[in-house]
């Protein structure tokens, strides 16, 4: 909903990324000059159904300078950058027209381009959502490894709305907000708490800490906050090798070595 108007967003995900950054002539390129074919024209195809149609492009490329204002947010674009952006677009796709007969001007104006970086600064960024929405607004509190499972099943879901077809009706390709909101609400509800909630409470604010104390570590080295939240999040970072790790038939490992260090004088 936006402004009280049913609204619905067509997320679009290119993760073949090319070998140059993302300009006009590459969002417009059409495959074998056939109209409707560019990644421009496809987006505003989707404008077809009966809510306010809005866009949202997320490519791991970043854009050149001529596609920069999309990635800003609609209140700090440049007006006079958009309408020259408009009529270059529009040119090349000669005026093309969704099925409701809105075009690029419509477009450019409900539509947000999102550069997130790598798939491992996704999942992260995708997990810290999902934890502030199911302790803040859900109530709900659940360790990182739940969270994680969460996250699998959601992309499940959205793998399955995305490739459904058209054909089969308008709701096998969408999902409302009161749809996901009950779907994160059975999805919880399959990790009962075995712990009150007091101590669940306090194992997640551990957890956090933690986070943030191997987050502060990481800066000290001279590494990027970004990057810094990315490798705190990351549970493979760091982890023990299979041979390391304890297994049904070797449950229990002993090692033996030197404690301390010592120094080598030529």
């Amino acid at each position: 909903m936006v402004d009280g108007q049913p609204t619905a967003e067509f997320i679009q995900v290119k993760s073949d990324a090319p070998d140059q950054l993302w300009s006009v002539a590459l969002l417009c390129r059409r495959d074998q000059q056939a109209a409707g074919t560019s990644v421009l024209e496809k987006q505003i195809a989707h404008d077809r159904g009966d809510e306010c149609s809005y866009f949202r492009l997320v490519t791991f490329r970043d854009t050149n300078d001529d596609l920069s204002q999309l990635k800003r947010n609609h209140a700090h674009r440049n007006p006079v950058e958009i309408a020259n952006l408009v009529a270059d677009l529009n040119q090349r796709v000669n005026d093309y027209k969704s099925p409701k007969h809105n075009g690029v001007e419509y477009w450019a104006h409900h539509m947000q381009w999102n550069v997130p970086g790598s798939v491992e600064a996704i999942e992260n960024s995708n997990l810290i959502s999902i934890d502030e929405y199911l302790t803040g607004a859900a109530s709900v509190l659940l360790l990182t490894d739940h969270k994680r499972r969460i996250y699998t099943d959601l992309l499940g879901l959205l793998r399955g709305l995305a490739t459904a077809r058209w054909a089969g009706g308008a709701g096998r390709k969408r999902i409302t907000r009161e749809g996901i909101i009950s779907w994160f609400t059975e999805q919880a509800s399959h990790f009962p708490a075995v712990i009150e909630n007091q101590q669940a409470l306090e194992l997640v604010t551990l957890e956090r800490e933690s986070i943030a104390r191997c987050e502060g570590r990481w800066q000290v080295l001279g590494v990027p906050e970004d990057v810094a939240q990315n490798l705190s999040n990351d549970s493979t970072v760091g982890a023990p090798s299979p041979e390391l790790s304890n297994s049904v038939e070797r449950p229990f490992v002993w090692l033996v070595g030197d404690f301390g260090w010592e120094s080598h004088w030529p």
